[in-house]
Formats: C-alpha cells, structure tokens, sequence
C-alpha cells in the first residue's frame, strides 16, 4: 500500500502576529538583544522564532508572557499597535533613505567614470 502524504495547510497569522512581531522586534532593538540570545532567555529554540518571523507559526500566550518579560514590558505592551506602528514607520523611512542613499552612490559612480 502506497502512503499518502498529507499536504500541511501552510499557516495564515492575521494582523495581531505583525504588532507582535513588530513590538519584539522593537524592543530587541532598544535592549540591544538578539533573537538568538532572546530564544535562550526564554528557553525556545531560534528555529522556533524564526518559524515564527517567516510567519509559519505564532506565538503561545506562555511565550508572550516570557518574552515580555525578557525585554523588560508587558504582554499588553507587546500587543500595542501603536508602538507596532511607530517601529515599522521607522523601519520603513530607514529602507527609503537607505534606498535614495544607494542611488545617489550609483549616479555618482555613473557620473566619475
């Protein structure tokens, strides 16, 4: 007899796993902790963030608890969107200057050869 293999439906987080994400990301950021050194303080694995961040996976409430206890905050805190915002806004001026930069570099090149 042949086995089957089960296609695993490819896990679809909403809106509230960014602000998660987001707000870690932020706080990581602001503490100066990497994810691996997170994952260690929390007693998961970095391929479980990583799961994670590529949005295979979600965070457990448990986890929640412990990260925002790792990066000094609340689970509420991690679940702020407004904070979310801010820190994907920053992100996102920070792609666009860095973008502008390397194409001022590129016309420069251009222009001295």
């Amino acid at each position: 007899m042949k086995k089957q293999h089960h296609k695993t439906k490819k896990h679809k987080p909403g809106k509230l796993n960014k602000i998660v994400l987001d707000n870690i990301e932020s706080r990581l950021f602001k503490t100066n902790i990497s994810y691996t050194q997170l994952a260690s303080m929390i007693g998961i694995s970095i391929n479980s963030i990583y799961r994670k961040k590529r949005n295979e996976a979600s965070f457990t409430v448990d986890e929640l608890e412990r990260i925002s206890k790792a990066l000094g905050t609340t689970p509420r805190g991690l679940l702020d969107p407004k904070t979310a915002k801010e820190w994907s806004d920053r992100k996102e001026r920070e792609l666009e200057s860095e973008a502008k930069r390397k194409e001022k570099e590129e016309k420069e090149e251009k222009e001295g050869n």
